[in-house]
């Protein structure tokens, strides 16, 4: 009598309630699973753009230490300079988010963080031969800070008049 009940309630099949209660919990499991995915590559994309954003900075580091190491004349400033630029003045400041470098009148864009954080920079001249530079960027809730000294091949001592620290690096070459 007990196998005959029991094959009953099996021949019986799945109710509608039934069907409907493993519905929503395969969407709700499905929907879980979905939404860490997207997280994940959400998280992915950003690192990746935070990493090729740092990477450019760096490189953007050694290229200006290279080029400043054999200036023969350097000042630092508080204020950017106005366009039009003098052709025999090169700098190096932050416009707008974009670290700028002019060299012989014409501006160029090193690096261009608009749309991913902050970007800024600092020269502090350093003893007798010296100059130190910090890049820094900060990029939602994480900052990002370089920084490099630079020792002046090509002058004896650096000029009298020069600013302890500002955001903006004027300097030539003969």
């Amino acid at each position: 009598m007990f196998l005959r009940k029991l094959r009953i309630n099996c021949d019986r099949g799945v109710t509608l309630v039934e069907l409907l209660i493993g519905v929503s919990l395969l969407g709700l499991v499905f929907s879980l699973a979905y939404s860490i995915y997207h997280f994940g590559i959400v998280t992915f994309n950003r690192g990746e753009k935070q990493i090729a954003l740092q990477q450019e900075v760096r490189m953007v580091s050694k290229i200006l230490s290279e080029e400043l190491r054999f200036a023969d004349d350097i000042d630092v400033l508080s204020s950017e300079p106005s366009s039009p630029y003098a052709s025999g003045e090169n700098y190096v400041f932050v416009k707008d988010n974009k670290l700028m470098q002019v060299t012989s009148g014409t501006a160029n864009v090193l690096v261009d963080s608009s749309n991913q954080g902050t970007l800024g920079i600092k020269f502090e001249p350093n003893g007798s031969r010296q100059v130190d530079f910090e890049i820094t960027l900060s990029t939602d809730s994480r900052s990002f800070e370089i920084s490099s000294s630079v020792i002046m091949m090509n002058i004896e001592t650096l000029p009298a008049g020069i600013s302890p620290t500002g955001n903006v690096l004027k300097y030539s070459f003969k």
